[in-house]
């Protein structure tokens, strides 16, 4: 409280009236002060509602953002999927280009494929097709009769040198180190009486690894004769390719083992000849049957007059022995593979059966091992000649369509002479493979090789 002074005069009067004025003025503002402490809970109440409203206002321009970007997200998988659509569109295209270009392809090389009229009829029919119309069969249908066999571009290697499909040029063949670290094996295929064969693996390409069943020292000299067999007569195209081959340690000590590395085929031996021509029907004609006959007769005119001078195959007592020992290669040549049995006619002795020509055929007795090797007739090149009607009637199969039968009647003649009793007068294996030509010249386009290759040549 304040003590105001009793004012005497005008000047008191005026000094009064200011103070009261100030009194005022401080009461009022201490009133002011008392009621901001009275209301101040409330007014930070106030204030935090209005931030809490600010930050809702913020919240919903947030949403609104939101929202704009879900749009945008939409549109974005909407052009996603647009962008998918056009890249299956352009698959299509591709697609549908590669399949053009396999019918111009086939279109432009009609006069150059190995096959009968038939065929070719059967492939303009399918190239005539609108590209819209094809099928991944008729695709096939057409690959297989264009390609018949499975070669490029093939190098012509040197002795001690190999080339597999894919190889820039011919390397030498794989020595020991490299069999060890670098071979793998697949999987078991067969075996013989000295040797197990697997299926194998160098740098993704499928090979033969030929290994002797036990340390015999006989066995490894078996395996050792036919590696050197396949050395002398390398590099022809009438004997599977050599890949590699490793001598292995000396008998009976630790180290690597003998391996002899060949190249492999999917088709397999001659006696599968049927399977093959099942799987590629487009091929199945009496001209590439008549051809197989005189590729045949070409192998056997090789081994006759080879480098080692001539040569049989001893082990083919029958049949399904001798099929066994020739293999049918990718590019759709026979080539000699179990050369182990190669000798010289002189060191090959008969066995028993019609199968074998009669002047080197044993005596008809229950064991041919009773007989002593001195006493057996020798054998001779003419007696291959006597065996080329069999192969060749295993070639030709069953088929009684006119061109098949007409190719089979002329063939009697040829097969008549080459069983002829007297060695002497049966022709030798040239003569039987002109003779073949001879009676259909068509043949020719199945027997020129058109997997070789010069611009890796000298």
């Amino acid at each position: 409280m304040f003590i105001i002074p009793y004012a005497e005069n005008v000047h008191g009067m005026e000094t009064f009236r200011k103070i009261s004025i100030w009194v005022h003025d401080q009461n009022r503002s201490s009133g002011i002060v008392h009621m901001s402490k009275e209301d101040l809970n409330s007014a930070q109440q106030s204030l935090d509602d209005l931030n809490d409203l600010q930050q809702s206002k913020e919240n919903l321009n947030n949403l609104h953002a939101s929202k704009d970007d879900l749009y945008i997200i939409q549109q974005r998988n909407a052009d996603l999927g647009n962008v998918q659509q056009s890249k299956d569109n352009l698959d299509s295209v591709v697609q549908s280009n590669t399949k053009l270009n396999i019918i111009q392809r086939s279109e432009e090389n009609l006069d150059n494929i190995p096959v009968s009229k038939q065929e070719l009829d059967v492939i303009q029919q399918l190239v005539n097709k609108d590209p819209g119309d094809f099928h991944d069969q008729d695709i096939r249908e057409i690959e297989n009769s264009t390609n018949h066999s499975n070669c490029s571009c093939k190098p012509v290697c040197k002795q001690g040198e190999f080339w597999l499909e894919g190889m820039v040029g011919c390397q030498p063949w794989l020595n020991c180190s490299q069999i060890h670290s670098q071979v793998h094996v697949i999987k078991y295929l067969t075996k013989g009486a000295i040797k197990k064969i697997y299926l194998a693996e160098w740098q993704d390409h499928k090979i033969v690894s030929v290994n002797v069943t036990t340390d015999d020292a006989g066995y490894r000299r078996t395996l050792r004769y036919n590696f050197n067999n396949f050395k002398s007569l390398s590099p022809n195209k009438e004997v599977t390719q050599v890949i590699g081959y490793c001598p292995g340690a000396p008998h009976g000590v630790l180290g690597y083992p003998m391996v002899l590395l060949t190249q492999y085929t999917s088709i397999g031996d001659l006696s599968k000849i049927e399977e093959h021509l099942t799987k590629y029907p487009a091929l199945d004609t009496p001209v590439f049957r008549l051809a197989m006959c005189a590729k045949y007769a070409h192998v056997l005119d090789f081994l006759h007059n080879s480098p080692m001078g001539a040569q049989i195959l001893c082990d083919s007592g029958g049949l399904g022995r001798l099929l066994s020992q020739y293999l049918i290669t990718e590019d759709l040549t026979i080539a000699a593979n179990d050369l182990e049995s190669l000798k010289k006619p002189k060191d090959c002795f008969g066995y028993k059966g019609e199968f074998t020509a009669p002047e080197v055929r044993a005596p008809d007795i229950p064991n041919i091992e009773d007989v002593p090797i001195s006493e057996r007739p020798p054998g001779n090149v003419a007696n291959d000649i006597w065996k080329i009607p069999d192969v060749c009637n295993h070639f030709m199969g069953a088929s009684t369509e006119q061109l098949s039968n007409e190719i089979k009647e002329n063939l009697l003649q040829l097969h008549k002479q080459c069983k002829n009793e007297n060695p002497a007068l049966r022709p030798n294996a040239s003569e039987a493979y002109n003779s073949f030509i001879h009676i259909l010249p068509d043949i020719q386009i199945h027997l020129d090789d058109k997997c070789k290759c010069t611009k890796y040549n000298n």
